[in-house]
């Protein structure tokens, strides 16, 4: 930075902080695409059985509610009078076993709230002491989201093809590699560090600088997204407090932390001048959300309380992706 000011002079500073806020809001505000934790945003979806404990029995009941299921007696459709007591008697038995069944399941369903794994518990939740700082950042990131950076994408998405802007994604995907590789090692995922330089080599041989993704269907090279954050966390850091960045997003210290350290890691941010590199890098977060209109809306539809929503599924898709590493090692 330093020589850049020197051989530039102090004007040189404003092109490179305008590019950076650009890159951040892009990325901090139209990047959202709700991640791992509970839907939605890229993560696991909870089991039907957690979503809809009685779902199975329900289902039972209005398939008999539609008639007969094929193979059943006259016998079954016997009203009270005509049948036999000793099978009504048998019929109630069978139905208290059902519900004694049904109650079993549901236990079972919830034993995820008293058996957590402390250390998951740990990463899923932060405190939020600035709350109110917090909530108004949220409300600056939320307008700048509808004002500036959808209609924007919107216009960028009727004069670019699609393919074209996949493309592109896949080329600064290929390019952020040493994060991803970094991260890997230092989490101690050899398998998926291997993975990782291997489908860098073929991306960016056979497939042009990384503009085609030759690997992605290939299950011997499944997708990664580590990052420092979650390397400082594998070594039992814990979140701090929860914070909400004008133009970043949402995060923690230590994900804030883990911001800087991957900074250094991405070989865009080494472009010289730094004009071009906080362009080119902001150009690569406007080509990703022009890929992901809509899924912001819809996530807000979902929330009752957009803020809490949005808290919830950072902290429990950050506390996925922690779990994933722990398990893969």
């Amino acid at each position: 930075m330093k020589r850049i000011l020197s051989s530039h002079g102090p004007k040189a500073f404003w092109p490179l902080a305008a590019a950076l806020c650009l890159a951040l809001a892009v990325s901090g505000c139209a990047g959202f695409s709700p991640p791992d934790g509970p839907p939605p945003i890229n993560q696991e979806p909870l089991p039907d059985s957690v979503i809809q404990p009685y779902g199975g029995y329900v289902a039972s009941l209005a398939t008999d509610a539609q008639g007969p299921a094929s193979g059943m007696r006259q016998d079954d459709l016997q009203g009270p009078g005509n049948s036999d007591p000793d099978d009504d008697a048998a019929l109630l038995d069978d139905d208290s076993a059902l519900a004694d069944d049904d109650l079993g399941l549901l236990d079972d369903d919830l034993d995820f709230l008293d058996d957590e794994d402390p250390s998951a518990s740990v990463h899923a939740r932060a405190p939020d002491p600035l709350e109110g700082f917090n909530r108004a950042m949220f409300t600056f990131n939320d307008r700048m989201y509808f004002w500036v950076v959808k209609p924007s994408a919107e216009v960028y998405n009727k004069i670019t093809p699609r393919q074209a802007r996949i493309s592109i994604s896949n080329f600064f995907r290929n390019a952020l590699f040493p994060v991803r590789f970094v991260n890997c090692v230092f989490q101690g995922r050899a398998n998926e560090a291997g993975a990782e330089f291997a489908a860098f080599l073929i991306n960016s041989t056979v497939g042009i600088v990384g503009l085609r993704d030759m690997t992605s269907h290939d299950p011997r090279f499944p997708k990664s997204d580590r990052d420092m954050g979650q390397t400082f966390a594998t070594y039992g850091m814990g979140h701090g407090i929860y914070i909400v960045w004008p133009i970043l997003g949402p995060s923690s210290l230590r994900d804030s932390a883990g911001l800087v350290g991957d900074y250094f890691l991405n070989p865009i941010a080494h472009i010289d001048p730094a004009w071009a590199s906080s362009g080119l890098s902001a150009f690569g977060y406007f080509n990703n959300a022009s890929l992901r209109v809509g899924n912001y809306e819809a996530f807000k539809e979902m929330s009752l309380d957009p803020y809490v929503g949005l808290r919830n599924a950072y902290l429990q898709n950050r506390a996925h992706k922690i779990e994933q590493g722990a398990i893969g090692r």
